[in-house]
């Protein structure tokens, strides 16, 4: 059985390109940079489930101009659809690896870092998950 920890610590970080969002999540995550990461800790950005379905429908993987402006395209076409769809593939995938871990099933502290937070009511989405 799996249980809800009992602290959910969640580090969004937001910035420009290049500003080192997601160095500041690894270092949180990995500190020893040894590609094992802590057991309580985990980070997921919500660009990973857009880069999925982009290269589902074919994208190639490079972010010049045209492939930036096809990911945020289709971003803000989703979120039209369904708002909160980013925050609750995070959500979901932040639990999923926890569970994998082993971690969640004793009542400890955890941590979620996300090195690309963009949105206001994607922020005020996590707070609202984090209150529940």
């Amino acid at each position: 059985m799996v249980t809800v920890p009992t602290t959910m610590f969640v580090v969004a970080i937001s910035g420009k390109a290049g500003a080192g969002k997601d160095s500041a999540s690894d270092g949180l995550t990995n500190p020893m940079n040894d590609g094992l990461d802590f057991p309580w800790a985990v980070r997921i950005a919500l660009a990973d489930r857009l880069k999925e379905i982009a290269r589902s429908v074919g994208w190639d993987g490079v972010k010049d101009g045209h492939g930036r402006q096809f990911l945020i395209n289709l971003g803000d076409a989703i979120r039209g659809y369904e708002k909160a769809y980013f925050i609750n593939y995070l959500w979901a995938a932040a639990r999923q690896k926890l569970e994998r871990s082993g971690f969640m099933t004793e009542r400890r502290a955890m941590l979620l870092t996300v090195p690309d937070l963009r949105y206001y009511d994607e922020t005020e989405r996590i707070k609202a998950l984090c209150d529940d």
